[in-house]
């Protein structure tokens, strides 16, 4: 198959005029476009580029400002449109895919311009000095120009509804030559309202102020008229001087500028006019309209785009990405939303199911929506758990994989028999949008709520955390079905599927702790996790719909915890890590403190929950009674977690005295068994030194009484330990460290059978409190 490549897109240069002005053209804004968001900054410097090619000129004649690229889709069968009348549209329609917020600034100013020229208008007719007809002429054949370039006159329909305005928007604007026209958009009801103001001729000749009405987009509408006013203030200074520079007219009054601008000389008569020091209103009005023409004249002729035109979305999209424009894309789901505004029906969406679900991704992703990069990125983690939620899939991060994804995947909006269907696809991404924003963003979610649910017991709230700030989010999509099904379930069931949550998390926080224990890296745990939602056990699998792509091995879904916990158990039996054992054994010799430093803490803590000291093995610990020490609750989390993992024997022993069979090529230095957890501040007393002086710093952290204390401290410095004035302060401060009080009775060696022994005995502690959660 042939591709023509000139078909699928074409890109021309065109002046902001060659654009704005094709016969019949209205441009369209798609729903997913953001509001107008342009301010008074960008507004300056749009004024700042045309001044200073303004300022080139007559040196520089070709001088033009390029304004970047305008993507846009050649929509000849009104595709993209909606809602239309289709024998009212206008022909072509260019649905803008990049560039309205340029286009928009752009009409606002041409309307800026004519408004202010209407208002010197009058003072310019009666005035019969000379050069008053010239510039009369000049100004009637501007302002034409200008109309035609936010104005389109269909020569139907009637009264005023024969003109449209030449930017729309989705579902907020509908062009049309009979009543059933409508224009609330921000832009296009600032046209609107000016067609009518200039149609009137009471008001024709004066100061346009655009209306601010109430409603859900008032902001919008408060920011263009704010820009509008702040457009006519930057008009009326173009007679002032500006900085460094001279003023507009004085640089227009150059020889050899009006050929360049105009192709012709300005005419003497209104040169020597524009040179006179007139301040009487007629002669402010006259400097005004010059000054203005000549900045119109630049706007329209001499700045312009590289306008690449497409026949489809997708490769609209696709050039976007590649051009990059402004660094700012439509991420997936603001360009999904419309489509499903347009599935529910425009009139009747905000009382649906799908526009309360919509909220809930809406109020997790937009609370980036001042940060681009970081709005970006949200969104695509977003996509990729919910993609494996929904059906098992790995999506990429490329935007238009996702926005492929989502539109794919929730069907053609004109097939009303997948209604429920399509509700429920949106409410599955609520959902993870809802587990995401309420419990996974550490950045909003110090203390995870669970979107309300209660019966999350505490080791579910520690094995949360452990995911959670292991940055492990495969793990979103399965707890994700587990969580929406607690959210929606009727109250009398509520507490039995909010269990089945808290069991979820403590079984993937289970497997994650086994699997990174044994291997360290990540290697084959992704793949582990999105096998349970795309496969499961062979017969069912956790995603909402598994999709693999081939009829013959379609599962169906199930949510069930019992299968959940049992094709993780037995992944583990496959990896060879499924009992005590074997698993211990692998954790002897992995490097976790170099590959996994948080599995490591994670460990730790499990190991030191409800243990005392064994007193038959000096160093080592058992399990004590229920309560003995609890580590595995959420203050305790909150105590240990912001430590730090230390190593026994330091990173930097090898040339020390400490045994050198730890810094051989098996680096157990940088396993389970030489690892501990420290304060900051601690560490920095404990420093890297040899083991009689860590040892006799461990005693004092751990001592329970003052006494005791103060002996520790008294060894150390008979071993000729004392300590700089800071560290001093720190260890008189320190709290009780009772993780060390095992430590302080280790044996002299610290070598690496001790070190692969501890390994063992913490590992198998951390099993028994961890494996029962996959049971």
């Amino acid at each position: 198959m042939t591709i023509d490549v000139e078909k699928a897109f074409r890109a021309n240069p065109r002046s902001v005029l060659q654009f704005l002005q094709v016969p019949g053209q209205g441009c369209y804004i798609p729903a997913y476009q953001r509001e107008y968001r342009w301010d008074k900054e960008n507004v300056n410097r749009l004024f700042e580029d045309a001044l200073h090619g303004l300022s080139l000129l007559p040196e520089r004649e070709e001088t033009i400002s390029f304004l970047g690229t305008i993507i846009a889709i050649h929509d000849t069968q009104y595709v993209t449109v909606k809602p239309h009348f289709r024998n009212e549209m206008p022909r072509p329609v260019m649905t803008i895919i990049d560039g309205q917020q340029r286009i928009s600034t752009f009409i606002l100013l041409f309307v800026a311009i004519h408004n202010l020229l209407a208002t010197c208008l009058p003072s310019v007719e009666k005035d019969d000095e000379e050069g008053s007809a010239w510039l009369l002429e000049e100004i009637q054949k501007m302002m034409a120009e200008l109309r035609d370039c936010f104005i389109l006159d269909k020569r139907s329909g009637k009264a005023l509804n024969r003109y449209y305005p030449r930017l729309i928007r989705s579902f907020d604007d509908v062009w049309s030559s009979k009543p059933e026209a409508r224009y609330s958009s921000a832009i296009a009801r600032l046209i609107w309202d000016y067609l009518k103001h200039i149609e009137n001729e009471e008001t024709e000749a004066k100061q346009f102020r655009p209306s601010e009405p109430d409603g859900e987009k008032a902001s919008t509408h408060k920011n263009v008229a704010a820009v509008f006013r702040h457009m006519n203030k930057r008009l009326r200074d173009l007679v002032q001087p500006q900085e460094e520079m001279p003023s507009l007219i004085e640089h227009a009054l150059k020889a050899g500028f009006g050929e360049a601008l105009f192709g012709f000389e300005v005419p003497s008569e209104v040169a020597e006019r524009l040179r006179k020091d007139d301040e009487t209103t007629t002669g402010k009005r006259f400097r005004l309209a010059f000054a203005a023409i000549i900045f119109a004249h630049y706007l329209q002729r001499r700045m312009a785009f590289t306008v690449v035109e497409s026949e489809g979305e997708d490769d609209a999209f696709d050039m976007f990405e590649a051009l990059n424009t402004t660094g700012e894309p439509l991420t997936a789901f603001e360009t999904f939303r419309p489509r499903v505004i347009d599935a529910e029906g425009l009139e009747d969406y905000q009382s649906t199911p799908s526009h309360a679900d919509m909220l809930r991704t809406e109020k997790y992703v937009d609370r980036y929506a001042k940060d681009a990069s970081k709005l970006q990125r949200t969104t695509s983690e977003l996509l990729v758990a919910f993609a494996l939620a929904e059906t098992g899939q790995k999506l990429g991060k490329k935007l238009n994989e996702q926005r492929r994804y989502l539109r794919a995947q929730y069907g053609d909006p004109d097939d009303k028999t997948r209604t429920e269907f399509r509700r429920g696809f949106v409410k599955r991404l609520g959902d993870v949008s809802d587990l995401m924003s309420t419990s996974w963003d550490p950045a909003e979610t110090l203390n995870p709520s669970f979107g309300g649910l209660s019966n999350i017991d505490e080791p579910a709230k520690v094995a949360f955390e452990f995911l959670r700030g292991l940055k492990h989010t495969v793990t979103i999509p399965p707890l994700s079905r587990f969580f929406g099904a607690a959210l929606s379930a009727d109250p009398e069931e509520r507490l039995q599927k909010s269990v089945a949550f808290a069991d979820a998390i403590k079984a993937s926080a289970a497997f994650t702790a086994i699997w990174r224990g044994a291997f360290g890296t990540t290697s084959g745990i992704d793949a582990v996790y999105r096998d349970v939602m795309l496969s499961g056990d062979g017969q069912a699998a956790l995603a909402a719909r598994p999709f693999s792509g081939n009829p013959s091995t379609k599962r169906k879904s199930a949510l069930d915890i019992a299968l959940y916990k049992r094709v993780l158990c037995d992944a583990l039996e496959k990896a060879g890590i499924s009992e005590k054992g074997s698993w211990s054994g692998k954790v002897e010799t992995s490097l976790l403190a170099k590959h996994a430093t948080e599995v490591a803490k994670f460990l730790l803590i499990a190991s030191a929950h409800d243990v005392e000291p064994d007193l038959k093995n000096p160093g080592l610990v058992v399990s004590g009674r229920k309560g003995v020490h609890p580590t595995l609750t959420l203050d305790a989390w909150n105590l240990l977690s912001p430590m730090q993992v230390e190593h026994i024997a330091p990173q930097q022993g090898a040339s020390t005295d400490w045994p050198a069979d730890l810094y051989d090529e098996r680096e157990l230095f940088q396993t389970l068994g030489n690892l501990t957890l420290l304060h900051r501040d601690h560490n920095i007393v404990v420093s890297n030194h040899p083991q009689p002086k860590k040892m006799a710093s461990y005693r004092a952290l751990a001592s329970r009484t003052p006494e005791a204390f103060e002996a520790a401290r008294e060894e150390a410095r008979k071993l000729g330990y004392d300590l700089p004035e800071r560290s001093e302060a720190i260890l008189a401060e320190a709290t009780h460290a009772r993780l060390l009080i095992p430590l302080v009775e280790c044996p002299s060696d610290w070598d690496g059978e001790f070190v692969r022994q501890r390994s063992r005995r913490l590992a198998e502690i951390a099993w028994d409190r961890l494996r029962p959660w996959l049971d």
